[in-house]
């Protein structure tokens, strides 16, 4: 079936599918792309058609993709974003002047990320004042997206490089550093700084390890737990720790304690801070009253807070007073969000809204034009009309003008409207002109490119035209408006019409037309027709044709003479069958007349479902012909079960592959199929991987599965060794490990007998850790606490080979690496430095950590089906030649360098709640600790020591 029928699928799965085989160089899949976009309910629909368009060849997608960035779903403002930066076609000025606003002020971090890169292909130089706001994003995975941002339009605007690497008195610590990382990788002389952070302390509650922290406050009493211990885990990655802190808030706090959490409010911000807060805030109860006014009259407050309060107060219903006061904070978001919750709440007083027309900030202007289009008097609409109608207005402004003018009957703004460049404001128009009866030169549109406006004028075409459509037209939504219209028309038609209409819906690929075909198909005049349609696969299709039949009072005879004559094609005469089998099942003589005659038809062979149909009918077995079949030999698969390379894992039974697979990646089952056949028997499960699931359930026997558990405590660790035996329908798991360890207390003596007596039970064969930390790891094998060991090896990480690795030979402690190709960053040119003379390939890396003696196997995590079978090359040749060896070698040296300063510089530039009070954690030190290697004058300050370069133009480059 056509991908763009298939868009018109009730399931998600099948319009996903869809967009996958449309075409971007085929104006009307680049049609039904946009629809996607624009009008389907599932988000991620829109997301991947977001995606679809970036590609689109035959017309500019930038004004569709700039709408969506607009959508409440972050995935679909992020998939539009990342289009808006790939489209090759030129963006028009409000495309960057969106980006730039997704980049600094979109309160999810990963939008801000992508529109950040985005703005820089986009490669104008407007955009490097934004650029180098982001550089102080709360986060750093947007601090390095500011900086790849402004290195590539380093690259790319040499007139501006010293603009690009001016460090000005306004920017933050966190933006200083992110800037000595930018002037680090397109300048290599300077200096590879190595500082690293603090490492974090282990405290009362508070511990370098999240699991441990978790386990520490379920055990902990609420009568000895303070909401101050609390506040830092709202932003914590680990998710247990978030949910049991909110938990834990929001059954302790008091209502003046509940404005603590408020300074989590701040966009941007950290990940999670947010919504935690949020999700906190919502189960505030009766205490969220005196908390929203305090909040909507502080113009302090954090803009996070103001949404929150405007959010609460249109779900819960309130007063408007409040928010009123909010309209004058000084952040442009919480502005916004006080305009939309008043327009919401009815708000009478349009002042209010008039005032915020002349706000600074465009979002602001738009939602204060919207709320004042609904609510203005026709009078004084005139006035509004410019910036309704002006370059930077908002489709749903105009769509609200819309209404109102249909409400009025004006044609003339009808008309103008008609002329708009967004295709919904001008389809709705052009729709509500002919409603109005003024559409008078419909065909000025009739042959026009844009589906949505064929859909529109329909109705006022005539039959002929109409007719037309429905066989020729490319979009399957508007052959069936077409085909709505003509039913309207049904009692209009002449025969030649209707015939015209019946074969025309019944031939086209959409079951939806089929199903209506036969509405207009005549049980007498078009039986083959409707024969044909009881045929198809689609339900609804063979359910309305054999309706249609039943009308039919002589439908035997009809049948008979129609089988007799030979006119019918095999499956119309099947189906004619299976239409006198219908009547014949009643009678047990009738059924054997049938079967009778069936089997001594020219082609019997033809019938057998039919004849086989009535036998068991009739209680009978009986037995088709057996049919000579052509037996294809299987393919020998690349690489044998039998003759895949083997490696123990440590002291264990375990026999395993060199290479595992990870199912984070979420590939394809036959991805993982195919991966099995090449010799793969040990994989990296999580719970939520589900296309890995089949796969593991069904050829259990013959693999080996790693999973584990994030959690601390005995009850928490054994509940999930009982879900994962669930989920994978099997009584034991082969290696279980705490994944993350970051501290030695996540190794208490509970979870040491829990292992153990999981050992003992027999649901688990082996136990482990997965860690980072090298030191913590010889400490535990040094305990004889694990079986096995999971952690990051690579060129660029080698030090666990002179240390690590032959304690785990030594101690029999079966030895798993991931990180092979630290990230992707050892198959990339180092920033700034020319690319290495042998470029490593993925499986260079995994057989560089293979030849470690005391690795048992490599763990990869392929994104796309293509990266596995790269990897897989890996299990037929274990060998690394010894000069990509001593390459690989040499790039991980300058990879690590590179890391290193990286991570000083931007990764761990923030102080941590897991700090010690008075700890140095703050950048201004880290920076200190840094210039020490590239020191300045004595008398200079660390900012200035950073500027020094362009010390002269500094001043002069500030906004």
């Amino acid at each position: 079936m056509q991908a763009r029928v298939r868009l018109l699928s009730r399931s998600p799965i099948v319009r996903l599918s869809a967009l996958a085989d449309l075409d971007p160089h085929c104006k009307a899949d680049v049609y039904a792309a946009r629809a996607a976009l624009l009008e389907d309910v599932d988000g991620r629909v829109r997301a991947e058609a977001a995606q679809v368009l970036s590609r689109a060849r035959t017309q500019s997608p930038m004004l569709w993709l700039h709408d969506a960035t607009y959508d409440e779903r972050p995935s679909v403002r992020e998939a539009a974003a990342r289009a808006l930066g790939q489209c090759e076609f030129v963006a028009a000025p409000r495309v960057p002047k969106r980006l730039a606003h997704l980049a600094r002020l979109d309160p999810i971090w990963w939008v801000r990320r992508t529109a950040a890169l985005s703005l820089a292909k986009l490669g104008q130089a407007e955009a490097i004042l934004t650029l180098q706001q982001v550089l102080g994003d709360p986060f750093w995975r947007v601090r390095h997206a500011a900086i790849r941002a402004l290195e590539t339009l380093w690259h790319a605007l040499p007139a501006e490089r010293d603009q690009i690497l001016t460090v000005t008195q306004g920017m933050s610590e966190a933006a200083q550093g992110a800037q000595l990382e930018l002037q680090a990788r397109v300048d290599p002389s300077l200096a590879a700084y190595k500082a690293e952070a603090p490492r974090p302390t282990d405290q009362a509650l508070a511990n370098p390890d999240p699991a441990v922290t978790t386990a520490r406050l379920r055990a902990r009493p609420m009568s000895e737990l303070t909401p101050a211990e609390l506040l830092p885990f709202l932003s914590d990655p680990h998710t247990q720790l978030r949910e049991l802190a909110i938990d834990r808030l929001a059954r302790l706090s008091r209502a003046n304690e509940l404005e603590e959490v408020l300074p989590f409010l701040q966009i941007p911000g950290l990940p999670h801070a947010l919504e935690s807060t949020w999700e906190l805030l919502s189960r505030a109860g009766r205490r969220a009253i005196a908390l929203i006014t305090r909040i909507l009259n502080d113009p302090e407050a954090p803009v996070g807070a103001v949404m929150w309060a405007c959010h609460k107060l249109l779900h819960d219903g309130g007063r408007r007073n409040p928010v009123r006061a909010a309209l004058t904070h000084p952040h442009p978001l919480a502005r916004q969000a006080a305009v939309r919750c008043l327009d919401e709440l009815g708000e009478t007083d349009t002042t209010l809204f008039d005032a915020r027309l002349e706000d600074e900030d465009a979002e602001v202007r738009a939602a204060a034009l919207l709320a004042l289009v609904t609510r203005v008097k026709e009078s004084e609409l005139g006035r509004l009309l410019p910036l309704v109608l002006g370059p930077d207005s908002r489709p749903l402004a105009q769509l609200a003008l819309l209404e109102r003018a249909l409400a009025s009957a004006d044609h003339t703004l009808l008309s103008r409207l008609c002329d708009e460049e967004h295709p919904l404001v001008r389809a709705r128009a052009l729709r509500a002109l002919g409603m109005l009866g003024r559409l008078s030169d419909v065909t000025r549109y009739q042959d026009d490119a844009d589906p949505l406006v064929r859909q529109a004028i329909a109705p006022n075409l005539s039959t002929d035209r109409l007719c037309l459509w429905l066989t020729h037209d490319p979009d399957p939504k508007t052959r069936r408006e077409v085909l709505r219209q003509l039913w309207q028309r049904r009692k209009q038609l002449s025969p030649a019409q209707r015939n015209l209409i019946a074969n025309a819906a019944a031939s086209d690929e959409d079951p939806w037309l089929k199903t209506r075909a036969a509405g207009f198909a005549s049980p007498s005049e078009h039986l083959p027709l409707l024969l044909r349609l009881a045929r198809d696969r689609q339900l609804s299709v063979r359910q309305a044709a054999t309706t249609r039949m039943a009308e039919l009072e002589d439908l035997d005879a009809r049948l008979d003479t129609l089988l007799r004559t030979g006119q019918l094609s095999t499956e119309q005469r099947l189906a004619a069958q299976a239409e006198r089998l219908k009547r014949a099942m009643d009678s047990d003589e009738a059924l054997t007349t049938l079967r009778d005659e069936l089997l001594k038809s020219e082609a019997p062979e033809v019938h057998m479902p039919i004849v086989s149909a009535i036998a068991t009918l009739q209680g009978q077995a009986y037995a088709q012909p057996q049919r000579a079949s052509f037996v294809q030999p299987a393919t020998p698969s690349p690489l044998k079960l039998s003759t895949a390379p083997r490696r123990r894992l440590g002291r264990t039974a375990l026999w395993v592959s060199p290479l595992a697979v990870s199912g984070v990646s979420e590939l394809p089952s036959r991805t993982y199929e195919r991966a099995i056949d090449a010799g793969v028997n040990l994989f990296f499960w999580e719970p939520g991987y589900q296309s890995m699931l089949r796969v593991l359930r069904e050829q259990r026997r013959n693999l080996h599965i790693i999973t584990g558990s994030y959690e601390g405590d005995r009850e928490s660790i054994t509940s999930d060794v009982e879900r994962a035996l669930r989920r994978l329908k099997t009584d034991c798991l082969d290696v279980f490990l705490l994944f993350w360890v970051r501290s030695p207390e996540r190794l208490s003596d509970e979870v040491r007998e829990t292992l153990a007596q999981l050992k003992a039970d027999g649901k688990i064969r082996a136990a482990g850790i997965s860690t980072h930390d090298r030191s913590l790891a010889q400490e535990v094998i040094s305990d004889g606490a694990i079986d096995v060991l999971m952690t990051r090896h690579s060129a660029a990480h080698p030090g666990a080979e002179s240390s690590l690795f032959p304690l785990c030979e030594r101690a029999g402690v079966g030895l798993l690496t991931f990180s092979a190709t630290s990230y992707g960053r050892l198959l990339r040119p180092i920033p700034g430095q020319p690319a290495p003379l042998i470029r490593p390939t993925a499986a260079d890396c995994y057989r560089y950590s293979l030849m470690q003696p005391a690795v048992s196997s490599v763990i990869s995590a392929p994104s796309y089906p293509s990266e596995l079978d790269d990897n897989l090359t890996v299990l037929r040749d274990l060998e690394l030649p010894e000069e990509r060896r001593q390459s690989l070698i040499r790039h991980g040296e300058a990879v690590h360098t590179m890391s290193r300063r990286f991570n000083a510089l931007v990764r761990k530039g923030h102080e941590s709640s897991l700090h010690a009070p008075n700890e140095p954690t703050t950048i201004s030190q880290r920076l200190a600790e840094l210039l020490a290697e590239h020191p300045a004058p004595p008398s200079e300050s660390i900012t200035a020591a950073s500027t020094r370069r362009h010390a002269k133009r500094g001043p002069e480059r500030r906004s």
